[in-house]
């Protein structure tokens, strides 16, 4: 936790493999270290447009590639466009398939991670037959358990619906207008020219904590509203969060056709995990609220092996700053 944010381990390979399915070719990033190897993870990336070629993502891997592992890192084209679809479920059980036939790989059982909405991969792999076996361990890190819930907060703040409210990250909203479009009430016909537009709006916006903060985003989507259909500025603006409540269309849609994403529900499907499950999550996570910890678990068989850790050193994906600082003084005090 003491590391530079930046640096990277040396002595770490990466090389590309290609994937083959029934829809067409993606890229998979195989890790492998010089030195022992102790294993192997494949990790499940979030709902990013980055996916594994974010430098966070990157450098993860790289670090746990030089502890001694094998790290397989697919990039699941539709969660690269910030879609959840069941080809992207999909798309991770062929990377695994994939990785399983892999030349000289760790003869061990390989062990899943995911990351944010990357545990719906997750946990739809291991709820397959024909792969529940073939997993030696899974952890999460901020996932969900309940879609139409998670949608919700990051809407609204909601959590669970009961009308409490938290602090949630205000950036994220389009990528779930760009899930529920196809049921909102007023969607246009063609979904392509909104919904790249929402794209590049996250691509403006994501990681900067200036339009986190504060109103710099919504001068960020008024600029790109004028560069659209005129037929489509209002619901762009929309799905950015500009306006007063206006986030109540995509409400509607995600309560009103939550049978839409049965393909993510884990009742009754998760009944197979063999392996080891640690579910990890951030107390004051602003994009998947930590109730979901306990959703994922609540869907795992009675009897299995599962931990559940609350951590205040994380958010979502960053790292809390003010926590790490308060712990380092701690620290100190403690060897001086």
């Amino acid at each position: 936790q003491w590391a530079s944010q930046e640096a990277a381990p040396q002595g770490v390979s990466r090389r590309t493999v290609q994937v083959d399915t029934g829809s067409g070719s993606f890229d998979a990033w195989l890790y492998t270290p010089k030195g022992r190897v102790r294993g192997s993870w494949v990790l499940a990336q979030g709902l990013h447009f980055l996916g594994p070629t974010d430098p966070r993502f990157d450098r993860f891997a790289r670090v746990l590639s030089a502890a001694g592992f094998w790290v397989f890192c697919p990039h699941i084209r539709d969660y690269m466009q910030l879609r959840v679809t069941p080809r992207a479920l999909d798309d991770f059980a062929a990377a695994f398939d994939a990785f399983l036939k892999l030349d000289g790989r760790p003869p061990s059982k390989p062990c899943v991670w995911s990351v944010s909405f990357g545990s719906a991969m997750a946990l739809s792999l291991v709820a397959r037959q024909q792969y529940a076996s073939e997993v030696g361990g899974l952890m999460t890190f901020g996932g969900f358990g309940d879609w139409t819930q998670s949608c919700l907060f990051a809407l609204t703040g909601d959590v669970e619906g009961k009308g409490s409210s938290r602090r949630r990250d205000p950036l994220n909203q389009p990528a779930v207008f760009i899930n529920l479009l196809p049921y909102m009430v007023g969607a246009p016909d063609d979904h392509a020219e909104i919904c790249d537009a929402w794209l590049r709006y996250c691509r403006a916006t994501w990681g900067n904590q200036e339009h986190k903060r504060t109103s710099s985003r919504k001068v960020v989507a008024r600029t790109m509203a004028n560069e659209i259909a005129p037929d489509l500025q209002e619901l762009f603006l929309e799905g950015c969060g500009v306006g007063e409540h206006s986030y109540r269309r995509a409400v509607r849609a995600a309560l009103d056709h939550s049978d839409a994403w049965d393909f993510l529900k884990h009742d009754g499907r998760l009944g197979r995990v063999e392996c080891p499950v640690r579910i990890v999550h951030s107390r004051d996570d602003d994009v998947i609220p930590v109730c979901q910890a306990d959703a994922i678990a609540g869907h795992l068989p009675q009897g299995a092996d599962v931990k559940i850790y609350r951590t205040g050193l994380y958010g979502h994906s960053e790292p809390n700053v003010e926590m790490l600082r308060r712990r380092h003084i701690r620290a100190t005090a403690v060897e001086i």
